[in-house]
Formats: C-alpha cells, structure tokens, sequence
C-alpha cells in the first residue's frame, strides 16, 4: 500500500528531508540573531540553547 507522501515523493522524485539537523538530536535548531554581530545569526540547539554554525556556514550534507 502506497501512502501519500510517498505517491507525493515518487512523483516529484524528492524525499522530505530536515536539514539541518541538531547534533545528536532529533530536532531542527532554530535561528537566532548573533549577539555580536547583528549581521548574522547561529543555528541554537532547541533544548541547550548552546550556538551550533552560523546560519549560512553549512555545507549541504551537514
């Protein structure tokens, strides 16, 4: 039995995917605006609240 998302993945030929993804969790990080910098932002882990990469750092795949 085919569900919809993957008839959806199929006929588009794309798979959902969360990136980027927090490491060693399950959850996406979330944006936040760089303190010392208000050009930039950090990716912040959800639960620690601890930086992860500046938003824009990340190379796919990461």
């Amino acid at each position: 039995m085919v569900d919809a998302e993957q008839a959806q993945d199929h006929g588009v030929g794309h798979e959902f995917l969360q990136w980027p993804t927090c490491p060693g969790h399950v959850h996406l990080p979330v944006p936040a605006a760089d303190p010392e910098d208000p050009t930039r932002a950090w990716w912040h882990c959800r639960r620690s609240r601890e930086p992860l990469v500046h938003v824009g750092d990340l190379a796919a795949g990461s």
